[in-house]
């Protein structure tokens, strides 16, 4: 007749290595082995209520299982002929353990508990638990990838953005500021702003620089066949096909740079100081210091070798 238990398979991370709790028996059948803990499901008790007790009972230790999945063990030498149900799940509490039914636990390294002597089918239930979590890694990290991939598409449209708002920003200021009595603080405040323009741009640069870093690493390393490269050059060479892209990426970070100059170089010969307007005389000299630090400033930024994808 067959049977109906449960089997717990108990699991705690230490220094990052997932760790599961054997039991070593002290009944028979498989007296002095170790196994995953469990038991038989009694009359009128769900499988759920089954190793929720067992677990109390024979560690003292409250058990918060979740369903796995069932399957026959036939073990024709010990007469056993069994449906099993197997959950996993987390433990709390003090252990205390039933001496009738169980000398001993430890925990050991899932893979190591693995390759044991252990009762029952136990290592065929540990080996598929071992291969189920690589599986719900693998979609884990599947979705992490297309994640990341969506962020960096994002921030390599947000850089390219950056750049066309910068090239008509600037177009404007110097074409304004080359007439003949627009105001010089329109250009003098214009390396300042291509400042922080470059500041956007070079952050969401080395951004991406970094998940792409990761993504290499990290999950391709993990994941074969997912083609990281194949796609990152494929979206490159699709960009590059449109004009504005093409021509932004030539000059690229040296925009912000070169644009900022450009705003001084135009400005200065429309200073005009005067000591009957000494307030706006100041104003225009701490702007041009402001002015020649972002320029550095910018030079230095831009200066930095920026990350690849």
């Amino acid at each position: 007749m067959t049977k109906s238990t449960v089997a717990a398979i108990i699991t705690k991370v230490e220094n990052g290595v997932k760790h599961v709790l054997l039991a070593r028996r002290n009944t028979e059948p498989y007296k002095g082995y170790w196994s995953i803990p469990g038991g038989h499901v009694e009359q009128n008790e769900t499988s759920f209520e089954a190793v929720i007790r067992e677990i109390k009972e024979e560690i003292g230790l409250d058990f918060k299982p979740s369903y796995l999945w069932n399957f026959d063990e036939i073990i024709p030498n010990k007469k056993i002929h069994a449906d099993v149900s197997i959950f996993h799940g987390k433990v709390s509490g003090i252990t205390k353990l039933s001496k009738a039914e169980i000398i001993e636990i430890k925990w050991v390294p899932l893979a190591e508990a693995a390759s044991e002597n252990l009762a029952f089918l136990h290592n065929f239930v540990l080996e598929k638990y071992i291969r189920t979590i690589k599986k719900d890694q693998k979609t884990e990290m599947i979705a992490e990838y297309s994640s990341l991939r969506d962020e960096i598409l994002k921030r390599m449209e947000f850089r390219n953005h950056i750049l066309t708002f910068t090239l008509i920003v600037a177009g404007s200021v110097l074409s304004f500021g080359s007439t003949t009595g627009a105001s010089v603080m329109v250009l003098l405040v214009y390396p300042i702003l291509a400042l922080f323009l470059a500041i956007a741009w070079m952050h969401s640069d080395v951004r991406a620089g970094e998940i792409g870093n990761y993504i290499k690493n990290h999950i391709e390393s993990e994941l074969a066949g997912i083609g990281w490269e194949n796609f990152i050059s494929n979206y490159k060479l699709q960009t590059k096909k449109n004009l504005l892209t093409k021509s932004t990426e030539i000059s690229a970070s040296g925009i912000f740079l070169v644009t900022g100059i450009v705003s001084l170089i135009i400005a200065i010969p429309k200073i005009s100081l005067t000591y009957n307007n000494l307030l706006n005389s100041i104003q225009i000299i701490l702007l041009l210091l402001i002015d020649v630090v972002a320029i550095i400033f910018t030079y230095f930024l831009l200066r930095r070798r920026r990350r690849k994808i």
